[in-house]
Order: C-alpha cells, then structure tokens, then sequence
C-alpha cells in the first residue's frame, strides 16, 4: 500500500468519526401560563447543530420536577411533531413526592417527582421528520403541569448524566433514523432545564374590560401595566379568531369597536411579552 493511499483512507476513517458524533441540545420551556386554571404548559424542544440533515427516529424523555409545586397531568401530553410520523405521546412512568434527599444535588430532592414518556416512529421505512441547524428549537412534545403557586419557581431538570447522574442510570435518548432497521443515539450536548416563576404579584389582576354586556366598543384597562408590552386575542364561541393585536408600551388602554360583531359571546386573552397567558375574560355583545 502506498503512502498515498494509507494518508487517503486515513482521512476516510477521519471523516468516519466525525460523521459519527451528530449533536443534540435539549430545552424545557414554558410555552403558555393558564392563570384561571393555575397550569402550566411545557415544550420539550430539541435542536441540532451538527452539519447536514438529520432525521428523528424514536425518542424516550426523562426529566425530574418539583413535586411540592407542580403536578404533572399526564391527559394533557401533546405531540408537536407529525402524527403522521409518529405515535402519540407514550407515558411509561410517572411519580411524585418521592424523598431523594440522600443525593443532595436537586433542589427539590426531598420532593422529587419524575416522568418517563416516549415517542415512536411509526413507519421505519420512510424515515422520520428531517431537521437541520438552520431550523433551530424544534418542540417535539408539550407537557401540562398544574401549579400550586405560580408566584415560586417552577423546577424540572432533564435526566441526563451531566446534571442527574445521582438519581439514574437511564437518561434521556434521542435516536436518529438512518434508514430501515438502522438507527443510532444522538449525543447530547447543551440541556436547558425549567427554572421558570411568574410576577410575584400577578398582573392579570390589574386589567379589567368594560362594558360587559358591550353595544357600540370595549374597552380594556392595563392601568399599571400601561408601560408594558401585550398582546391581545379575541376568540367567538367557534374559536375562530375576531381581533388580534398588540398593546405597545406607554399604552394605558386598548378601545375597539363591536357594533359590527354578531351578538353573542367572545373569549378575551391577554399575553405578555413572552406570550404567557396572564387573563383570561369572557364577554357579551348585544344589540
């Protein structure tokens, strides 16, 4: 064998390794806050920054919560891929208020709540769903939790052995599908846990819409939350969207005309900057 040749394959087997290690970070986050029902709801998202395209095979997500503040309601688990492509949400495990105070490294160790879902690709022939680094956060599965106290941290942290190798031996394991009865674990590089509280003082208690029953306009007063930023939504009985818009900063009160509406019942929702839900108010137009 030349020289050429052995720097040639070298560089194959280089390229061989490299190819091999293809990386994915995962973030927990909270998408939307339900204030009239004190929940909260969760994206496990996942992004990944190697070269190329990949696609997502089968996915198995462990992560551990706060139990004393948060209750996961396993009805309400929700896939955000393809249905097409995938299962629905398979919850093998959940448990709470468990006492792991003898590891000492979660905050919350001495009310530790866990949860074990899966997610399965549905035909192993064509494949999953592609991404690349240009796509960025992909949520794949929302979470519900309920919570006790929105005003204290809501906690959950991935089951992964940088950050929970206390408390398990099995972690969260992402696969990537690389063609029939072929597929491979990614490495898992970036973890964004939950570290998430909302005011202290809750500002959805500062809003209030008038008149209700409304004829000609309503109002809506943001009264000392003139200063920041909210979007507004208004919804009919069949939740199809009526009004959207934005409240700037500086604004104290939003007024829109309704005497064009169909007399009945609308749904008001109100978000803050970050699209958290902070009101929640149903009102009547009439004639």
């Amino acid at each position: 064998m030349s020289l050429k040749t052995v720097v040639f394959w070298a560089a194959i087997c280089a390229v061989q390794v490299v190819s091999a290690q293809q990386y994915l970070d995962m973030k927990m986050e909270v998408a939307v806050v339900d204030l009239a029902s004190h929940s909260i709801f969760v994206d496990l998202s996942v992004r990944y920054h190697s070269t190329g395209a990949v696609y997502l095979g089968d996915q198995n997500y462990r992560l551990y919560f706060d139990s004393k503040n948060l209750s996961f309601d396993k009805g309400d688990a929700l896939l955000l891929l393809p249905r097409d492509r995938y299962s629905e949400v398979i919850i093998l495990e959940s448990i709470a208020h468990r006492d792991a105070a003898f590891s000492g490294h979660l905050p919350y160790d001495e009310d530790l709540g866990f949860v074990n879902l899966r997610v399965d690709l549905l035909d192993d022939s064509r494949g999953g769903y592609p991404i690349e680094r240009d796509l960025g956060w992909l949520p794949v599965v929302r979470l519900k939790f309920d919570v006790k106290d929105l005003s204290k941290p809501c906690l959950a942290d991935w089951s992964h052995k940088l950050v929970t190798r206390q408390y398990a031996t099995a972690y969260v394991e992402i696969t990537e599908w690389q063609g029939p009865n072929k597929a491979r674990p990614f490495v898992i590089d970036e973890v964004h846990n939950l570290n998430f509280a909302l005011w202290l003082d809750n500002p959805g208690t500062h809003i209030s819409v008038s008149p209700n029953p409304a004829v000609d306009h309503l109002k809506i007063a943001f009264g000392s939350l003139a200063e920041k930023t909210f979007h507004i939504k208004v919804t009919n009985a069949a939740g199809s969207m009526v009004l959207k818009t934005t409240k700037d900063e500086g604004i104290g009160d939003v007024e829109f005309p309704v005497s064009h509406w169909v007399p009945a019942g609308y749904n008001i929702e109100i978000y803050d900057d970050r699209y958290h839900r902070i009101h929640n108010e149903s009102v009547v137009v009439t004639r």
